[in-house]
């Protein structure tokens, strides 16, 4: 215990000698686009119905590419941040931040066929497939439109960042340093699947469709990210300055969309422009 008090008394000395100072900011900016493009080759066998309960079995073999272009929107940043001086220029800065911002997913895809043959005709009975029922004598599939292709998602973050600060000259400093982020709060266009089966004039419709929602439950995103950060800052009065801000993201947004959305891979840079209101004070004399 008195280990533990010597400690505490110890780290109070030297914030109180480094002289601590604190600050509350705003900031705006963006996302860069990015856009992650991806081709697989697909080797299946298919079945179309044919009259009289009978079904044609075909191997078709093709080249799926698919093309997901993040395009971001108005990022919006608030923070507290605290500075603690290590010499007359050198200033280690941490804090807290919130920052929130929206983009959107635009999807596209092309298929090329490579190869196809009919193997054989097969009774439809005889036909175990999850993808296919023998007890339809007609399938209808629909879908929902535009949300199937294009989605809005936002993201709230929550960021603790950590960084060297040095003043070049007099009002003017440069800072390098990591970033953590997690979301607290996002939110996500999708859609789901639903089927159903109705019997018409004697025979079974099977109907599939599509329909969109929005999931705020944060699945899909990844959960903990670092990022490299640096900046400049620029003393405008005694204690307001104006700074610039990038960070590069080493950790993807999405941890895995599912099947329909295979984003896996986006890595945003942003930049941002803000301004710090600065309370208490650090020494400006120079060595």
């Amino acid at each position: 215990m008195k280990i533990l008090f010597f400690f505490v008394l110890l780290f109070s000395a030297s914030v109180s000698e480094a002289q601590v100072r604190f600050s509350l900011g705003a900031a705006i900016g963006s996302v860069f686009e990015y856009t992650n493009t991806g081709s697989r080759e697909v080797t299946a066998v298919s079945y179309v119905p044919l009259m009289d309960s009978m079904v044609e079995r075909r191997f078709g073999k093709k080249m799926i590419t698919q093309s997901y272009t993040f395009t971001p929107k108005l990022e919006y940043s608030i923070f507290g941040g605290i500075d603690f001086r290590l010499s007359q220029r050198l200033e280690v800065s941490t804090g807290l931040g919130f920052s929130l911002f929206y983009f959107g997913i635009d999807r596209s895809f092309n298929i090329k066929e490579l190869e196809s043959m009919v193997l054989d005709t097969i009774p439809s009975a005889k036909v175990s497939n999850r993808f296919f029922d023998s007890s339809c004598d007609s399938i209808v599939s629909t879908q929902s439109g535009g949300a199937l292709i294009n989605s809005d998602l936002g993201l709230l973050d929550l960021q603790i960042p950590i960084s060297l600060k040095y003043e070049l000259f007099d009002g003017f400093k440069v800072d390098l340093g990591a970033r953590l982020s997690t979301p607290i709060y996002t939110s996500q266009n999708g859609f789901k699947y639903e089927s159903s089966k109705r019997v018409e004039d004697g025979k079974i419709i099977c109907t599939s469709s599509t329909h969109g929602f929005t999931d705020h439950s944060g699945d899909g995103f990844r959960q903990m990210r670092l990022s490299v950060i640096g900046g400049i800052h620029y003393k405008i009065l005694e204690n307001l300055e104006v700074n610039i801000l990038a960070a590069k993201s080493m950790h993807s947004v999405f941890v895995n969309q599912g099947q329909y959305y295979q984003a896996r891979v986006f890595k945003p840079v942003q930049i941002r422009l803000g301004a710090s209101l600065f309370f208490g004070g650090l020494p400006t004399e120079k060595k």
